[in-house]
């Protein structure tokens, strides 16, 4: 199984808007990330090809 990260799952705003109420609970809360992580079941291992192809599907959404 290939575990292969993805890209942020909430937008710059929406992080900060859960940010500033998770500290009105929790002030010592410093910082926040959220990230899609994809996980891949294969029959075999990939060759490079298929890895180059699985990788440009699963490139999207601003960098980390």
């Amino acid at each position: 199984m290939l575990t292969l990260p993805g890209a942020p799952a909430l937008s710059d705003f929406r992080t900060a808007r859960l940010l500033a109420s998770i500290r009105a609970r929790e002030a010592g809360v410093q910082a926040l990330r959220s990230q899609f992580i994809h996980f891949v079941q294969t029959r075999r291992e990939l060759t490079a090809d298929e890895r180059r192809v699985l990788d440009a599907l699963l490139t999207y959404g601003p960098k980390l």
